[in-house]
């Protein structure tokens, strides 16, 4: 057993872990991909009071948020070039937006409908599918309106395949991924 110390931080969920060989040494090393937040305040922010604007500095990228990270599932406990989730476009706190992270180029794409709100994407590969962005991200969203619909993106390069009227409304970051019985 090896314990290893960091700087004290908050977090809210993983995106992804896998071992590797070390850069450094004959070894292997641990990597763990997660949004870190410097503080807890995060959950103060999230409030509903904060939740209308933000007062702080105007960002046009999701800047310090990005939650609900979502993966293709072929490359669980393995090496990775891409990450999705929610993130925030500026002023407010809250996920209105999608994102693509790209971590080998360490850049990100940011999608996002004017009102909407997304919920947690979740990939899912193409059958055949060769490379690990060979698939679809599968996207609750909360429309201008009130009403829910289920989008559906090329995960390549985000581009909006279909968006699926819901007869129902899904509860914003309703979230949580879903197998068969069988696997």
């Amino acid at each position: 057993v090896v314990t290893h110390t960091a700087p004290a931080f908050f977090t809210f969920h993983l995106g992804n872990a896998f071992e590797r060989p070390s850069g450094t040494s004959s070894g292997t090393e641990i990597c763990l991909d997660f949004s870190v937040y410097d503080d807890p305040e995060i959950i103060n922010d999230l409030s509903l009071d904060r939740l209308k604007a933000f007062p702080g500095k105007d960002e046009n990228a999701y800047g310090n948020f990005f939650e609900f990270p979502a993966i293709n599932p072929r490359f669980r406990g393995k090496p990775y070039r891409y990450m999705y989730g929610t993130a925030a476009i500026r002023p407010t706190n809250m996920g209105n937006a999608l994102a693509r992270h790209d971590l080998e180029k360490g850049s990100s794409f940011v999608c996002s409908i004017p009102g909407s709100m997304p919920g947690q994407p979740i990939f899912v590969p193409r059958p055949d599918g060769s490379t690990e962005d060979d698939g679809v991200l599968l996207a609750p969203k909360i429309m201008p309106g009130g009403r829910s619909v289920l989008c559906v993106y090329d995960a390549a390069d985000m581009s909006g395949l279909a968006n699926v009227d819901l007869p129902f409304k899904v509860p914003y970051r309703f979230h949580g991924a879903y197998v068969a019985a069988k696997d």
